[in-house]
């Protein structure tokens, strides 16, 4: 890698080195750019190897155990933006399974969606939402100044133009509307301590690491102006301490993510038997990980970027 694909320097060196993908065991590097931090896997996936790197094993019930938590605050906090009772425009950039999405429907939000899935999106289209995938935007009706909120969750890492991703949101707010953006954090003690066994680097799919300053950096450039950081997501935060810590001490990376989050009849779902010796396996670890989440919650040093921004205006 010649080039940092953010800040255009040429100061970069390999972080990380050979590291497997859990899924295909294909290898990758991670460089970091010695100038903006931003950390970058080498090669980054083309969109044509995307059934290859996000298969329906990927595709599993994530936050099978945390969904309704998380959905909630997050619908909570996105409404706390607004005067009480307001029901207004939102979309939902990389809408995964269309849960935020359909709760903010049922809020009764205006509600639109993009999502890489064609399937996820006929089946949010008929659920009435304007669900679309990214590449038919320029060919579909326009969305520019519509929206009172875009929310992009855990998604600016997965994508190979996360800068394109935060001006097309800057066009499709409304002057005054708000945008919130949720990455891990690449700069955070929890990554820093796991190094290449952290949980939430998950090369290739995570094509871009960022830290809060390029991250508030990539903001900026798109014309939106950050006005709220939080630093921790429990769901996020205490399990990437749990599963890099097993990551660290087994061969069978993510094992106990699987076990959580796999389908009924999904052949990489560990057995029954061998999934609760991994919950035997794991509960200590989590013990372990419980004081050290919350002190670093406590410090504002979690795992997990949450940046709201808003279109001046």
């Amino acid at each position: 890698m010649q080039v940092c694909p953010i800040c255009q320097s040429t100061k970069l060196a390999v972080r990380f080195s050979q590291l497997r993908d859990y899924i295909t065991a294909d290898a990758f590097d991670v460089w970091v750019c010695g100038s903006c931090g931003v950390g970058v896997t080498d090669p980054i996936p083309s969109p044509v190897d995307a059934a290859r790197y996000y298969p329906a094993r990927y595709r599993t019930h994530r936050q099978r155990q945390t969904a309704g938590m998380r959905i909630r605050r997050r619908a909570d906090t996105l409404a706390a933006y607004f005067p009480r009772g307001f029901k207004g425009r939102v979309l939902d950039m990389g809408c995964g399974k269309g849960n935020f999405a359909l709760h903010m429907q049922a809020r009764g939000w205006d509600v639109a969606a993009t999502e890489i899935d064609a399937e996820k999106v006929h089946e949010l289209r008929s659920a009435g939402i304007d669900a679309r995938v990214p590449g038919a935007l320029d060919r579909s009706p326009t969305w520019d100044g519509r929206f009172d909120a875009v929310t992009c969750w855990h998604v600016l890492e997965h994508i190979a133009a996360p800068d394109d991703l935060l001006r097309q949101a800057w066009t499709f707010l409304k002057p005054g509307g708000y945008l919130d953006v949720t990455v891990p954090d690449f700069g955070s003690p929890q990554a820093k301590r796991w190094g290449a066994d952290w949980f939430h680097l998950d090369v290739p799919r995570h094509a871009f690491h960022f830290s809060r300053d390029n991250l508030t950096t990539l903001i900026d450039r798109a014309g939106l102006v950050p006005i709220c950081l939080r630093t921790t997501a429990v769901e996020y935060d205490l399990f990437g301490h749990v599963q890099s810590a097993l990551n660290a001490g087994r061969a069978e990376k993510n094992a106990l993510f699987e076990a959580l989050t796999g389908d009924t009849g999904n052949p990489y779902r560990p057995a029954l038997l061998k999934r609760l010796s991994m919950y035997a396996v794991a509960s200590p670890t989590v013990a372990t990980a419980l004081p050290r989440y919350l002190l670093q919650a406590l410090r504002g040093q979690g795992g997990t970027l949450w940046v709201t921004c808003r279109k001046p205006g």
